[in-house]
């Protein structure tokens, strides 16, 4: 990712393609989203770099859908 993300999303994954369907939204409107199945890499830490992503992006949306939170969620927000 670079750091011209400008939303990081935090979701459960349950909810996935919901949100999916509001990334592709986002986009259309010419934001750039930062999703963790997008913008991290398979073997790649991810703790390390869901942190350096939240302090690059502009900023960070939780979304809730019917699933409610999911468990990194608490830790992400």
């Amino acid at each position: 990712m670079s750091s011209e993300a400008d939303v990081f999303f935090s979701y459960n994954r349950k909810d996935q393609d919901a949100v999916r369907r509001v990334a592709e939204e986002l986009r259309r409107q010419g934001l750039k989203v930062w999703m963790d199945e997008e913008d991290l890499r398979l073997g790649q830490s991810w703790q390390p770099r869901v942190e350096e992503a939240l302090q690059e992006v502009h900023a960070a949306a939780i979304l809730l859908g019917p699933s409610g939170f999911g468990d990194w969620q608490n830790k992400e927000a």
